[in-house]
Order: structure tokens, then sequence, then C-alpha cells
């Protein structure tokens, strides 16, 4: 928000100086700035909330259908804001003055704004499709089945696992633990081949 009103507040005070006066030049007084601020705050939280959908839409991991779903979210998101943020703009900038608001620019920084929403948020479908093709058909046996029960474990049961955060604590809690395991057993391989070596490498950086 901080940034969005340095870039933007001055601009916005000198929109509604030119509404009122008529001057593209003229000075904005003070009412003018305090309008404008007052402008420039509710677009910064509009702002600051569309900015957090576009960059995370949501996890990837769960599939190329729901990755479609975050990014035309994203896309809505961030046209809509844009949209509203014109309309605030010009809302402060005409109040009080014998200008009116044109729904024109507001559809057209909608339509904007929601190209560029979804295509900022497009790399995260890309990632779903990837990870989707590279385990299709992959099925890891019984290091699967221990990997769900370390899972439940760190979750407090498989019905906790139905909450996001929970489930997203017991995974980086299941993670932490199988890497300091790892690194632990590793240490204890000595000379190993380049074959062990190789994999205990792959491994550790957590590849398969």
């Amino acid at each position: 928000m901080l940034t969005f009103g340095a870039r933007t507040a001055g601009n916005e005070a000198q929109k509604r100086a030119t509404a009122r006066t008529g001057d593209e030049g003229a000075e904005p007084s003070f009412e003018d700035k305090a309008v404008g601020l007052g402008s420039t705050a509710l677009q910064g939280a509009l702002n600051t909330f569309a900015a957090g959908k576009v960059a995370a839409p949501g996890n990837a991991a769960k599939g190329i259908l729901p990755a479609v779903g975050n990014v035309a979210k994203a896309a809505v998101t961030e046209g809509a804001t844009s949209g509203a943020q014109n309309l605030i703009s010009q809302g402060a900038a005409t109040a009080g003055t014998d200008a009116a608001i044109d729904p024109k620019t507001a559809l057209a920084d909608t339509v904007l704004g929601a190209v560029g929403g979804g295509t900022l948020a497009t790399p995260h479908m890309v990632k779903a499709g990837a990870q989707a093709a590279a385990t299709r058909g992959t099925d890891y046996g019984e290091h699967s089945t221990l990997a769900a029960n370390r899972l439940t474990e760190k979750a407090g049961g498989v019905d906790k696992l139905e909450d996001p955060k929970t489930a997203f604590s017991a995974m980086r809690a299941a993670q932490s633990d199988v890497k300091t395991e790892l690194n632990t057993a590793a240490r204890s391989v000595t000379a190993p081949s380049t074959e062990t070596a190789n994999a205990l490498a792959r491994a550790q950086s957590g590849e398969i």
C-alpha cells in the first residue's frame, strides 16, 4: 500500500485539481490533496488484495483443473479490482465538480486488469500441468503408505488434514523430519560408491 500510495497520491490530487479548475497545470489545493489521499488509500487496499491473489492463485500441486480455476479467479479479481480503482479515482476527481464519470475507461481498466492478472497467474497453471504429467501413474508402494502415515501423525488424524493450514503445517513438519533423518543417515555412510553418493545427493536436494 505504501509503494502504491507513493506512486499514486500526487496524481490523484492533480486529477481533482484539473477537474475542479479545467486547467491541467492547476496547483492542487489542500482539499484536492486530502481527497486524493483518501482515494489512494482505498485503491491501495484493493491493490494489495488483488496482488496477493495474482501472486499466489492457489496450490499448483492440486492439479491442472483446480489451477485453471485459480488462474481464472485471479483474472476476475484483478479485473474487478482495476475497474473499481478506476471508478474510485474518477469519483474522487469529479466529486463536487461538473465533470462526469466515464464508464468506458472503467471498463477498459477492467479488461486490461483481467488480462494482466490472468497472464501473471498462468505460470502456476503451467507448473500444475507439468507436475500432473510427471507424476501420472506413479506408485511408490509401501513408501507412499509410510509417507501418508507420517503426514497423518503430524496432523493429529486424517480428519485434521481437511484444514488447509493444518495440512500445510503437517507437510512441512514431515518434510523437515525426513530431511533431518536422511542427512543423519547419509553421514553414517562411509566411502560410498559413486552410485550411492549420487543417489544421496539427489535425495538430499529433494529429487527422486
